[in-house]
């Protein structure tokens, strides 16, 4: 048995902190009372923890004799804090475009390379207006001139998105390459995914698939055919229905003229009943009662035929919606979307390319195709290649020269084309073993000088106060507190059922407790919800009403949170939705590296480059809630047996991987479809690393 909740119905968190409120005694606990603010800093409105840009007072300052007043400081904080350092604020959910801008606008101005940056999100996040992604790509560029790692990142989203820039894969991949730190080394270089997305209608990609011309002309013949005579009904339906509405405000017209002349012969009646009664005046009387009383009948039909008429009308109005929407879905549905997961990319020469260890006669390719309209048809160097119900398509490339030209080309059902092309590369060094070098096993033993400090916070609601119950998400909690704290030698704690001030407390002590040396994960489980007009998601604390978002979490004020801690790595386990990521390509990850102390190079600088990720255990679809190993929901125990099982270090991409594979076969074994996602946190401070799990015993 299990239990689904519509839209999101879990949602779980990780970034590098957990707290536990009930576990045996152990050095390695994390203990809460170091954590939770006391009686005097907790606010009773769970409303100013909420991230704002404040405005803080000059400082009196002097230089020599003189006295003054230096210029107001922004900073991001929590109103709470805001308000004690005598800031001035607008309240969280009434900032918008002006008010925003009033705090950053004039240090960025001044050059100050962090407010250029936020001046950039505000634009590109519209704030109540709609975006202007050019006026945001003017000002990252700015900061991004000054070696701004986040700017570069954020600049890099634009262009390989085609916001606001033209679309530009490899100045995307430059700008992710300098954010990532690798740009100045002579030995390492950038590696991630690689995603391209539609930019071409069918009719351009035809001509060079000239083995199916026939096929594809049929099918576009037959797609357009479909879209006319959608358009043909949704034209009929518009003339019925304005005919129908014609006839309502004549019938309606009637109506307003039979009461009138009703009223008018009631007047009558009353005036003669007022008068001496005579046998002409009661002959006149009776015969005016008649006319009122069928004039009473000939307005119950009229408005008897209103109705009738009006339920025609709505159900043409339905109907209309229903054929607009499919015609509109049929027209509007984003293109197919192609990501190269495996082998990791970077780019040579302007080209993305994958290096190879070895020449090998063949390379398999591990791919994954999104398409919203249905896929017609996926080429992989000419060759058509299967989907899987995951997503998920693989390939063998032939490889029998030092470089290996790739092409991929996919092609969806509403005549749109996406292709992406890239170098396979073979260094021609033989192929070592995957077993730990000297390098990387000194690298390791030294990572409380590496990696820092290792926080989890973990959270697990049951028990809802109005919402459906669940089963598994305090006993998912609890595992994953366990495993991460005595296996990877997390301080930890553990919070179980909680509502929205203790959620928000907690995440506020951490923002102001963490420090750069600091790593945090954060594990949710729970109800989410997703609010799909505003593309939102929330977490869903114990005391939340479905039908009153006032005691959500949403995610846009989570990130806010993660965007203001000083931690240097943070990953958010959600098992549901999370609406606000960046593309996997800004993802820096492992390239093939052969040699142990080139590899251990790699770790070291990506260790010291600060990382917002998320794993999510979906998309926008529910999401099981049991159906796992241990009364655990199936991506709880995806993810369990991941850290459970791995004996070395572990990035987040890698776990990614291995609990995306599971979840897909687990979840389809249960009849349901589910894709677990990872990327960077838009919005939330990342610069292109990435979050490290090393077990304790290393």
């Amino acid at each position: 048995m299990f239990l689904l909740f519509t839209p999101c119905k879990r949602l779980l968190w990780a970034l590098s902190i957990l707290l536990v409120a009930a576990c045996s005694p152990s050095k390695q606990i994390f203990d809460p009372s170091q954590l939770v603010l006391d009686d005097s800093q907790m606010t009773q409105n769970p409303d100013k923890l909420m991230i704002v840009d404040c405005l803080l007072p000059g400082q009196v300052r002097k230089l020599g004799q003189m006295t003054y007043l230096s210029p107001r400081r922004p900073i991001k904080t929590n109103a709470t804090d805001c308000e004690i350092r005598g800031g001035e604020y607008v309240a969280f959910d009434h900032a918008n475009y002006a008010s925003a801008l009033r705090v950053w606008l004039p240090m960025a101005k001044e050059g100050d390379a962090n407010a250029q940056v936020y001046v950039g999100e505000i634009y590109e996040k519209g704030l109540g207006v709609s975006p202007d992604y050019q006026v945001a790509a003017h000002w990252y560029q700015k900061a991004a001139d000054q070696k701004l790692a986040r700017a570069q990142i954020n600049l890099g989203y634009l262009y390989e998105k085609g916001l606001g820039v033209e679309k530009d894969l490899t100045q995307a991949l430059n700008y992710y390459r300098a954010a990532s730190g690798v740009e100045t080394s002579d030995d390492l270089q950038f590696a991630s995914s690689i995603e391209a997305r539609h930019q071409e209608d069918i009719k351009q990609a035809v001509a060079g698939l000239s083995s199916e011309v026939s096929e594809l002309q049929s099918e576009v013949a037959g797609l357009e055919t479909e879209l006319t005579e959608k358009q043909k009904k949704i034209d009929a339906l518009e003339t019925q229905l304005n005919k129908t509405q014609q006839k309502i405000k004549h019938q309606r017209q009637e109506v307003n003229e039979a009461e009138q002349a009703a009223q008018q012969t009631q007047l009558e009646m009353d005036r003669l009943k007022q008068q001496q009664q005579t046998p002409q005046n009661n002959k006149l009387l009776s015969q005016l009662a008649r006319l009122l009383k069928a004039r009473k009948q000939e307005i119950s039909k009229k408005q008897l035929a209103v109705v009738r008429l009006q339920t025609t009308v709505d159900k043409q109005r339905q109907q209309l919606a229903t054929f607009q929407s499919e015609n509109m879905v049929a027209m509007n549905l984003p293109g197919p979307t192609i990501e190269i997961i495996d082998p990791p990319m970077m780019l040579t020469r302007s080209i993305p390319t994958a290096r190879l260890r070895s020449m090998a006669n063949e390379q398999e390719i591990i791919g994954k195709i999104t398409a919203p309209a249905g896929l017609l048809t996926l080429k992989v160097n000419d060759k058509t290649e299967t989907l899987q119900q995951s997503g998920l398509f693989r390939s063998m490339i032939s490889i029998d020269k030092a470089e290996t030209s790739v092409k991929v080309i996919a092609i969806d059902n509403q005549s749109k084309k996406t292709a992406l092309e890239f170098v396979l590369l073979v260094n021609g060094q033989p192929t070592q073993t995957a077993e730990p070098t000297p390098e990387i096993e000194n690298f390791i033993t030294n990572k409380d000088n590496q990696f820092g400090n290792y926080y989890g916070l973990v959270i697990g609601n049951n028990n809802y106060q109005t919402l459906p119950k669940l089963e598994s998400a305090t006993q998912d909690a609890k595992s994953v507190e366990k495993v991460l704290r005595e296996k990877y030698g997390f301080k930890t704690a553990l919070l179980l059922n909680a509502n929205r001030r203790q959620i928000l407390t907690l995440l506020n002590t951490f923002m102001r407790k963490l420090t750069t040396n600091d790593n945090l994960l954060i594990y949710y489980a729970g109800h989410g919800q997703l609010d799909r007009v505003n593309d939102r998601g929330h977490w869903l604390p114990v005391d939340a009403e479905i039908n009153n978002s006032a005691e959500w979490i949403s995610n846009i004020a989570l990130t806010d949170i993660i965007n203001s801690m000083q931690a240097k790595h943070v990953i958010v386990i959600a098992d549901s939705c999370y609406s606000g990521t960046l593309s996997r390509t800004s993802l820096a990850r492992v390239p093939n590296i052969t040699s142990g102390a080139l590899r251990a190079k790699w770790l070291n600088v990506m260790s010291k480059i600060r990382s917002r990720t998320v794993l999510t255990s979906g998309g926008l679809e529910p999401v099981l809630d049991t159906g796992g190993d241990g009364n655990h929901s199936v991506f709880a125990s995806a993810f369990l047996a991941a850290l459970q099982n791995n004996d070395s270090v572990l990035e987040g991409h890698t776990l990614f991987r291995e609990v995306a594979q599971n979840v897909s076969v687990a979840s389809l074994a249960l009849g349901m479809e589910q894709r677990p996602q990872y990327a960077p946190i838009r919005h939330a401070g990342h610069e292109s690393g990435d979050f490290f799990f090393i077990p304790e015993k290393l």
